[in-house]
């Protein structure tokens, strides 16, 4: 099975639904149809790194180093290609940057969902609106 990747459809009424955002094998649009080797709009569907959770060891400012979907496997796992860093995988400890959606399902994640207060700059129902996102944007299969 190939491997699910994050995409963005910059046509404006795909913008509408989701950011235009979209997991899938391989770059079609799925509202469009627009698919990234089109000559004339596949420059519209981009490829975007998906942002994992990295929860927070014990000491203040410094992360487990691990995805929260999956504890085995480091932010940046190699992509077999040379033992190099996967470019399209990268860790945060900031729930608001975060756009893996297996991340926030876990219990690290809706825990600090939970912690945010209004001196965030986030808006109180957060962890709201983040159970509704990940339920809402499951990866097409």
């Amino acid at each position: 099975m190939a491997t699910m990747k994050f995409f963005q459809c910059d046509r404006p009424s795909c913008l509408k639904l989701r950011k235009g955002r979209f997991y899938s094998e391989q770059p079609i649009c799925p509202q469009c149809k627009t698919e990234g080797k089109d000559p004339k709009y596949g420059h519209t569907i981009r490829r975007l790194t998906i942002i994992h959770y990295d929860p927070p060891s014990e000491y203040p400012g410094i992360g487990m180093t691990h995805r929260a979907c999956s504890r085995k496997e480091p932010i940046q796992a190699s992509d077999g290609v040379n033992g190099q860093p996967n470019p399209w995988h990268a860790g945060t400890g900031s729930i608001a940057a975060v756009t893996c959606h297996e991340c926030m399902k876990t219990p690290e994640f809706k825990k600090a969902a939970a912690a945010l207060d209004d001196n965030d700059g986030l808006p109180p129902n957060y962890s709201a609106v983040i159970e509704r996102l990940a339920m809402s944007t499951t990866p097409l299969r």
